[in-house]
């Protein structure tokens, strides 16, 4: 008798009956793969038709990546599941670093801070992880450019201060 199974992208696939068992060994038919010959009238799941294809107890079914990274999350880690922390990024720290520095006294540091953060923010969107090299690549932008702004402030300051001498004394 020739059967037909759908896969997992909902593909269907003729076999015929002394296939079936190593297609089942295989993994290629699970419990939950529907399966239909010609002496029935809908598709159904292979365990239903056909218990005898499976031995033992029933087998979960692989985790996605996000359930691996939902279980990772949880810590409740299997076997094969890194838990390791990810590595804080070196450039990150630098950013924020040098942006405390840039507000705080030296405001020349604000432009490193900038192009560390910039660096940081990109490498950490690369990875796609959410660790705090993110978190400190924002905080090294945001005090960066923060230190710039001051900068900026300050030279308006002494530019019109320097300004308003140099006319007090042309006037005077």
């Amino acid at each position: 008798m020739t059967w037909f199974y759908a896969d997992d992208n909902d593909q269907q696939h003729e076999a015929d009956e002394s296939r079936l068992p190593d297609l089942v060994k295989d993994g290629t038919i699970r419990r939950d793969t529907l399966v239909w010959n010609e002496t029935m009238t809908d598709w159904v799941k292979a365990q239903s038709v056909r218990p005898d294809w499976f031995e033992g107890p029933e087998v979960p079914p692989e985790l996605t990546n996000y359930q691996k990274k939902q279980v990772v999350a949880a810590g409740a880690a299997g076997p094969g599941i890194n838990t390791a922390p990810p590595q804080t990024d070196a450039t990150a720290i630098c950013a924020l670093v040098f942006g405390i520095l840039g507000i705080m006294c030296v405001q020349i540091f604000s432009p490193v801070a900038i192009i560390c953060g910039h660096i940081a923010l990109k490498r950490a969107n690369e990875t796609g992880d959410r660790s705090a090299n993110k978190g400190l690549a924002i905080a090294g932008l945001a005090t960066g450019y923060l230190g710039l702004v001051i900068f900026i402030l300050i030279l308006v300051f002494y530019g019109f201060a320097f300004f308003a001498a140099m006319m007090e004394e042309a006037g005077g």
